[in-house]
């Protein structure tokens, strides 16, 4: 079978190390050329955990001693669940929306409680081995947070693509259009991962991030989704995102 070859051989490991590659490189961007703009820091935030997420999908396979597997696996997932408000704050934070502040206030106070869940078994339990790889294994509290996590991840998807239709010329539903299919399909696609931690047989979704994050890298070069001007367009930055994009393009 595919998955048993991508396992065997490590082909499974190219997709997220490629995610990682350019979500790394945004954030890069986003730190170094952004300036202290609030969106641009939200941004490299959540491709900073988009990006350990991708290594996490790595590492858990590759290490043999799963011991420190685990233990790597549930501190990366402090990003995770941290990443939640700050992924609301900066979808608000891009679309101007100012009045749903108790909003992002509520989802910080929940991840700060499923924080302190993260190093337990309670959250993730250890490990479920398929063909395809490796990938942790839900406790009892992770199912609590993946409802949650999902729904923040719909209301997102929700109110960027309405306000996509409701944009009133089409540089600002260019915008709105690379970050709903980069940034907001990626996380998805990392948000599916949930079900297979959950217990459901399906290959990880949160594998093929590496394709959305493409599309998003290539609307900031392009389109300069985020107001950093053409210095993103020249230096070294600009030259190393550029090589791995041809990988895809």
């Amino acid at each position: 079978m595919l998955t048993d070859y991508l396992q065997t051989s490590g082909a499974y490991a190219i997709p997220p190390i490629l995610g990682f590659l350019v979500l790394i490189s945004l954030t890069l961007i986003s730190i170094l050329r952004g300036g202290k703009n609030p969106t641009n820091t939200l941004f490299a935030g959540i491709c900073l955990t988009g990006a350990l997420v991708n290594a996490d999908m790595v590492l858990v396979s590759t290490i043999p001693d799963k011991t420190l597997a685990l233990t790597i696996d549930r501190t990366l997932h402090f990003f995770f669940v941290l990443a939640l408000p700050v992924y609301i704050k900066f979808i608000h934070s891009f679309l101007h929306i100012s009045g749903r502040r108790w909003l992002v206030y509520a989802t910080f106070v929940v991840s700060f409680i499923f924080v302190s869940f993260v190093p337990s078994d309670l959250f993730i339990s250890g490990f479920q081995h398929y063909n395809f790889g490796v990938i942790a294994k839900a406790g009892p509290v992770y199912y609590v947070f993946s409802l949650i996590a999902g729904m923040i991840v719909l209301y997102c998807l929700a109110i960027l693509f309405f306000s996509m239709r409701k944009a009133k010329d089409n540089q600002e539903k260019n915008r709105i259009k690379y970050i709903l299919g980069g940034m907001g399909i990626g996380a998805l696609f990392i948000a599916s991962n949930i079900l297979t931690i959950c217990g459901l047989k399906i290959y990880p979704m949160g594998s093929a991030s590496c394709v959305p994050a493409v599309f998003l890298a290539f609307g900031v070069l392009k389109y300069d989704l985020l107001d950093m001007g053409v210095l993103i367009r020249r230096g070294t930055i600009y030259f190393i995102l550029t090589g791995i994009l041809t990988v895809f393009i």
